[in-house]
Parts: structure tokens; C-alpha cells; sequence
């Protein structure tokens, strides 16, 4: 048998999934011909699929240095890199694979990939959609393409992809399991539901999908459900952490914070370095009305991970109710890091037919109050007597092009005015490279928000388009204004917080940092109260 036949014998066993028949077949050609190109490229796709991603390197390596224009071994090569996290190397192979052909659509993809590692999500995007071009029935692409879209909080057009790749390969548990996530985070969480119950059919004893509908149940309300979910997936799986810090969660819901201190402390043993768990169990401490020990849990949370705005929030309650108010205050710094702008408008406003705020304003309250998206005391949000869109940014509109630039001044202004403060942990750290989330909120009479914060957030934002009369921080009660610094009730807070009250004002901005508490207090108007909130989310954390 001469060697192009038994390649032929060994891509049989090798396509048949009989690895070691297939490598002995590649030695046996390797033996009479060291030097054959698609012997050595072929033993080497075999130590990649059994792991041995520096063997697999090495072998296609010789391949390519006796035919550098081996495309399939060039792409081999790049996955071989990748699997390695050695992405930059992984690039140059893929390159020199689309120098022999410029539309490989696995050169295309594994470049997407590299992007995608590195959260160059645009980037990312356009590589998949090239593939997609060439191949419309590439699953994996089209899972990638979703990966990209969420990473540009582009939900609806990822969740778009992930139902694609889902309706190509529906047997595949991870392109599911992704169109639940992201239906969580469209806040349609019913439909979450169902798409993990699909999973549940596939694997029932599956502890991580029983730990995601706990989650999904938890923003429903249904803690009963939650807590059974949570406690299957301990049953299933005894040390995963995250169901123990998920079942944490459910009981300080539930008002029973003492168990969910023994549920996080479980969380802890299995995982020590775990900065989330220690912040919440911070605040299972702070509602079971030990301070002391919120303190101990916050500060180790925020030796972990310093950037965590949720820990920043916590720490500044749990600093009041020690009566270290001066370090709260340094926190919280209200005049160095709360700030209101005026908008202004970008030089090109005029071009896209808005002359003044008054203009943008107008085409704003209409998009907002006509957004498809718009619905009534959205599950999961903080939003009463009110209705809330979704991102705003994913459509496609003039308006929204200009108030993106108004933003953005607002942003660049906000960021120059800032103290330089190394020892602070806010200004320690300002994002270099940052994306827009951006949604309407519309308050009836008596609406208001409760206190939150934007845990994905650096700098959050409002942008007021209607203020009714009757909003004013001139009365006691303040009513319709923004108040900032109050935690929420849930925290169990004895001591008096520190606030600032801003009164909303139509066409301008206010700033604040994502971790600074806010709520709208409650007014009475037969004109409703819109605005447009936003995020600066960073890509990458400091």
C-alpha cells in the first residue's frame, strides 16, 4: 500500500472518530516518508483532539515548514494556538491561511475568535458575518455572532443568532442554554424558563441549568420555586459554589438572613476568593444586624476585586451604620462625582434636522413613549406606577444618533472634571475604552423607582425630556427629584444615610458614579415625568 492510500485508510479511522488506529496509520507514512506534509498535519489535527495542543504545534509546524502554503494545516495551526491562549500567534496563522484563500470560512471564524478573546466585539462581529456569507449553515457562527452581539449589549439581534445556531443544531445544549441567558437578560424570563426546561429534557441532572432557572425564578418573585431549583442543583452537584451564593440569595430575599449567611459561608469554603460571595454575604450580615461582621466581609471583597461597584454600594451603608461617616463621605464625595450638564448638541445635530434641545427633546419623548420595547413595571426592575423600554440603542434612528453624541460630550466633560485620586476607589481607575447602554423610563402619576444601583455600569446617567410643574425640590417631600445615597430598605439600615437631592431639569444631564444609590421620589402630575437613563459600561474591567 503506498502512502496516498494509506492516508486514505487513515482519514477512514480518523473520520470514524478511531483516533489511535488513524495516528498508527500517519507514524506507518511518516516512517517510509518523513517529510510528508499531510501525514504530519493529520498526526498533528489527532494530538489536538486529544488535548496535546503543544504536541499538535509542533507536528503541524513541520508540516508547514515543508509546505508553507498548506492552507488546512495553517488553520489547524491557529486552533491548535488558540486552545493554548497563544491568540496573537493564532492570528498570523490565520492570516497566512487567508493569503492562499482570502475566503477560508474557518480562517474567517478562528480570526473572529481571537477577537472575540480579546473583547474586540466589533471586530468580532464582521469576521462571523463574513463566515455567514460564505456559509449561512454554520452553527457554531452563528453562536460566535450572538457572543459578539451580547458583548455590544446588542440583546435582541444576539438572542436573533442564538436562536439561528439553536434552530441548526438543536441537540447542541450550549447554543440553548445561551438563548435562555440572554432571554434573562431581556428581562423575558418566562421564556427563559421554558428554553431551560428544553435543556432539563436533554440533561435532567444537569446542576448548572437547574442553578440558572433558580435565577430566572428568583427575578420572577417565585422564591419558593427559586429555592428548590437552587437546592436541586446542590443535590445534583454538592460543590458547585455558585448554586450555594444563588441559594444565599433566595434566603436573604425571603427575609431569612441568617440562613443565608451559612449558605454563602458554604460558598466560600468551596471557593475562598470568591469577591461576590463576600458581598453579599456583607449585606446578609448587615440584615441580620451585625455590622461588625458586614464590615469584615466587605473589606475582604474589596480586597479581591476593588473595581466591584456592588461592594462600592454596600461599603458605603455598612461604613454609616459603624458611624465611620467621614470615610463614607469620602466615598461618596457628592460634589467632585455628582454632576449636572446642560446637553450639547453635536456639530452634525443641525444636518440630522434638529436645530435645539427643544427639537432632539421632541423626537426623544415620541421614540420613547412609541418604543415597541416600552412595557409597564417591568419584572425584575425597580421602575413603579411607570413603564420602562429596553436598550434604545439597538434601533436604528436620527435621533438616537444625536443624543449618542450628546452623551458622549456629557461623558468626555464628566471624565475631565474629575479629582485625581490613586488611593480612591472609584478614581483609581477610569475606563479607556467604553459602550452605551441606554433606556427611556416614563413615570405616571405617584411613579417613582426604588433605591438600585448599575452593577455593569461605571457612570450612570439621566437625561430629562419631560418635567412636569409639579416636580420640585423646594417642598419637603421633594417630589419627582432624584435622590441619591439611600440604600434600599432590604438592607436593614438603622442609620441615617448620606444624600443629595438633584431636581430634574428638561434638556439637561446628571452624572453619577454607577455605584451611588438612587431612587425617583413619588410625585403627583397629570403630565408624565421622561426621561433616558444610561450606563458607561466598561469593556474590560480595571
Amino acid at each position: 500500500m503506498n502512502a496516498p492510500q494509506q492516508l486514505q485508510t487513515g482519514l477512514a479511522h480518523h473520520q470514524a472518530g478511531r483516533l489511535d488506529q488513524a495516528a498508527q496509520t500517519y507514524q506507518q507514512v511518516l516512517g517510509q516518508d518523513p517529510n510528508n506534509a499531510d501525514a504530519l498535519n493529520l498526526l498533528g489535527l489527532v494530538a489536538y483532539q486529544r488535548g496535546d495542543y503543544p504536541g499538535a504545534v509542533q507536528l503541524i509546524g513541520k508540516s508547514l515548514a515543508i509546505n508553507p502554503r498548506f492552507c488546512q494545516a495553517q488553520i489547524n495551526l491557529g486552533n491548535a494556538l488558540i486552545a493554548q491562549n497563544r491568540h496573537a500567534d493564532a492570528v498570523a496563522a490565520y492570516d497566512a491561511a487567508l493569503e492562499i484563500d482570502k475566503n477560508h470560512p474557518d480562517a474567517l471564524y478562528g480570526k473572529g475568535a481571537c477577537a472575540l478573546a480579546a473583547n474586540q466585539y466589533e471586530n468580532a462581529e464582521q469576521f462571523f458575518k463574513r463566515v455567514l456569507e460564505l456559509r449561512d449553515d454554520y452553527a457554531f457562527a452563528w453562536y460566535q455572532l450572538g457572543k459578539s452581539l451580547q458583548g455590544l449589549d446588542r440583546l435582541s439581534e444576539a438572542l436573533a443568532a442564538y436562536e439561528k445556531a439553536s434552530s441548526l443544531d438543536s441537540s447542541n445544549l450550549w447554543f440553548l442554554l445561551s438563548c435562555g441567558e440572554t432571554l434573562q437578560l431581556l428581562a423575558r424570563y418566562e421564556d427563559a424558563i421554558a428554553r431551560y426546561q428544553l435543556a432539563l429534557q436533554m440533561q435532567p441532572d444537569n446542576a448548572s441549568v437547574h442553578h440558572d432557572i433558580g435565577l430566572a425564578w428568583h427575578q420572577l418573585g417565585d422564591l419558593d420555586a427559586a429555592e428548590s431549583a437552587f437546592r436541586r442543583s446542590i443535590k445534583l452537584q454538592p460543590n458547585m459554589n455558585l448554586a450555594h451564593a444563588g441559594l444565599g440569595n433566595i434566603l436573604r430575599s425571603a427575609g431569612r438572613p441568617v440562613e443565608a449567611v451559612t449558605a454563602y459561608n458554604r460558598a466560600l469554603q468551596l471557593n475562598p476568593d470568591d469577591a461576590q460571595t463576600h458581598c453579599f454575604l456583607s449585606a446578609a450580615w448587615l440584615e441580620a444586624g451585625n455590622s461588625d461582621e458586614a464590615m469584615r466581609s466587605i473589606e475582604r471583597s474589596r480586597q479581591l476585586n476593588p473595581y466591584d461597584r456592588r461592594a462600592m454600594a454596600y461599603e458605603v451603608a455598612i461604613l454609616t451604620e459603624n458611624d465611620r461617616i467621614q470615610e463614607a463621605r469620602d466615598r461618596l464625595l457628592f460634589n467632585e462625582l455628582l454632576k449636572s450638564f446642560d446637553v450639547e448638541l453635536p456639530d452634525d445635530a443641525g444636518d440630522n434636522g434638529f436645530e435645539n434641545a427643544d427639537d432632539l427633546n421632541n423626537e426623544l419623548k415620541r421614540l420613547v413613549r412609541e418604543h415597541p420595547s416600552l412595557k409597564f413595571e417591568r419584572t425584575g426592575n425597580t421602575t413603579r406606577m411607570g413603564a420602562q423600554t429596553g436598550n434604545l440603542l439597538e434601533t436604528d434612528n436620527k435621533a438616537l444618533e444625536v443624543f449618542v453624541g450628546c452623551i458622549e460630550k456629557a461623558v468626555t466633560r464628566y471624565f475631565s472634571e474629575l479629582p485625581k485620586a490613586a488611593d480612591h476607589p472609584y478614581l483609581a481607575w477610569q475606563p479607556d475604552d467604553w459602550q452605551l447602554v441606554a433606556w427611556g423610563v416614563v413615570l405616571d402619576s405617584q411613579g417613582h423607582q426604588d433605591p438600585h444601583i448599575h452593577v455593569d455600569g461605571w457612570l450612570s446617567g439621566c437625561y430629562y425630556i419631560q418635567v412636569p410643574n409639579s416636580v420640585t425640590a423646594e417642598s419637603e417631600e421633594q417630589p419627582g427629584c432624584l435622590e441619591v445615597g439611600r440604600a434600599p430598605d432590604s438592607l436593614n439600615c438603622t442609620k441615617d444615610p448620606l444624600v443629595r437631592v438633584i431636581e430634574p431639569k428638561e434638556g439637561r444631564f446628571v452624572l453619577f458614579p454607577s455605584y451611588f444609590y438612587h431612587r425617583t421620589i413619588p410625585f403627583e402630575s397629570e403630565l408624565q415625568r421622561i426621561c433616558i437613563a444610561f450606563d458607561v459600561k466598561p469593556k474590560t474591567q480595571g
